[in-house]
């Protein structure tokens, strides 16, 4: 017998918090299908049939529910920030105070001479671009692929190792 389906109720609040969260622009999508999930539970309806529509199994359903009755919808919509996760603004600051220089080519040149030494010299995409990137900076390229150490020594540049 499957189990009995959990009698989920939303305060006031709670829908309030659903209805923001799915009418407000971008969002996290797990937190959209949680919500989702929330007001089907609300409806009555059981996790096999919620499943069907959401990406969780019927396991994953029933955890929602649970986690709303722990911790309300927050605890039930939202992940609990990973141990060891960094802050995204701590990570910004620490980005902003590496001595990185911004190239203020236009893509479409980047991305067409790119393109240009993947063909010429057989390079992949990812080869190419720090071959392109070594070149005009004179600046020295560490690899170990064949391809493009034989590419960068045509070139001009400089091997490391």
């Amino acid at each position: 017998m499957p189990p009995a389906p959990l009698q989920i109720q939303l305060s006031s609040e709670d829908h309030e918090q659903l209805r923001t969260l799915l009418s407000s622009g971008v969002q996290p999508v797990r937190s959209v299908f949680r919500a989702h999930v929330l007001i089907q539970m609300v409806q009555g309806v059981r996790a096999p049939q919620i499943a069907r529509f959401v990406p969780f199994t019927p396991q994953q359903i029933r955890q929602i529910g649970h986690r709303f009755e722990q911790g309300g919808s927050d605890r039930a919509l939202y992940d609990k920030r990973r141990p060891g996760a960094v802050p995204v603004l701590t990570f910004l600051h620490d980005l902003r105070s590496l001595d990185i220089v911004v190239d203020n080519q236009s893509a479409g040149l980047v991305f067409g001479e790119v393109r240009r030494l993947a063909a010429q010299k057989r390079l992949s995409g990812y080869d190419a671009a720090y071959l392109e990137l070594a070149i005009p900076k004179g600046l020295p390229l560490a690899t170990l692929d064949e391809e493009l150490r034989q590419a960068a020594v045509s070139t001009g540049v400089v091997l490391l190792g």
